[in-house]
């Protein structure tokens, strides 16, 4: 069905003024487990969280992404509610009720960096990082899947996607583009056209060819729970190398609070 899209991501900043941790430089060169491989989705009803009527989809995969990470570490699941996604979009987008030229979106970067100072309902990030533009290509994204939970992402979206809207989202050429969206990378299933993204309180397939033509920023978000399940580092990433680069990013030592620093 056509859905109506709201402005709602703001472009990216240079990584010469806002330098980040390139989680690709940490990445196990293994290659990543065959099958069925990640689901961050399966039985989980994603709420809209406003973005049928403001552009706060940055917040809203703020929240879908911790509702995952509760419903695959605790086996239960809340979302933070229309309020607080209001909360927090006027606090990190600027948003004015009821004044439309105030309803510009949010930055991504931004969004991680202020979570990473303030708990919203409990839920805190350690430490969040990206992939560089050509290291998002399926092994790489099942390795972050795997590790970090669903990926935080933004891109172009085109207007085809509105269209084709709850259905998949696969390549039209010519379309114009709708704007900024964000969403989050909740899975990857049983072959490579079948990912899967959260968007508009649902969970959307999508083709190959449409994530690589839409995506332009991939964000992985670190909380406690993902170094704690992944304390025996069974896919290979250079955690103890990620923590180093992110105490000279921050100036804090053993941002991920590992238990033994070497």
């Amino acid at each position: 069905m056509p859905f109506t899209h709201h402005p709602c991501l703001k472009p990216p900043h240079p990584d010469d003024t806002h330098p980040r941790l390139w989680l690709d430089d940490f990445m196990p060169k293994a290659e990543p487990p065959d099958g069925p491989v990640a689901d961050w989705f399966s039985g989980i009803s994603f709420p809209m969280d406003l973005n049928d009527q403001v552009g706060d989809c940055g917040i809203a995969a703020m929240d879908h992404y911790q509702m995952s990470m509760d419903a695959f570490g605790s086996g239960s699941c809340a979302s933070w509610g229309d309020g607080t996604c209001q909360q927090l979009y006027e606090t990190l987008g600027g948003y004015v009720p009821g004044d439309p030229s105030t309803d510009q979106g949010t930055n991504l970067q931004d969004n991680l960096t202020w979570w990473r100072h303030n708990p919203v309902k409990g839920t805190e990030i350690l430490a969040f990082g990206a992939m560089r533009l050509g290291t998002w290509l399926r092994p790489e994204r099942l390795h972050a899947l795997h590790a970090f939970g669903p990926g935080y992402i933004g891109g172009l979206l085109p207007q085809s996607a509105e269209q084709q809207f709850p259905g998949d989202w696969t390549v039209v050429p010519g379309s114009p583009p709708a704007g900024g969206h964000a969403v989050t990378e909740a899975g990857e299933v049983l072959g490579t056209d079948d990912v899967r993204f959260t968007s508009w309180g649902a969970v959307v397939k999508a083709s190959r060819a449409f994530f690589m033509q839409f995506v332009t920023e991939y964000w992985c978000i670190i909380d406690a729970q993902g170094i704690e399940r992944n304390g025996a580092n069974q896919y290979g990433w250079d955690i103890t190398g990620m923590n180093e680069a992110l105490t000279a990013l921050t100036g804090q030592v053993n941002v991920l609070k590992l238990t033994t620093i070497v």
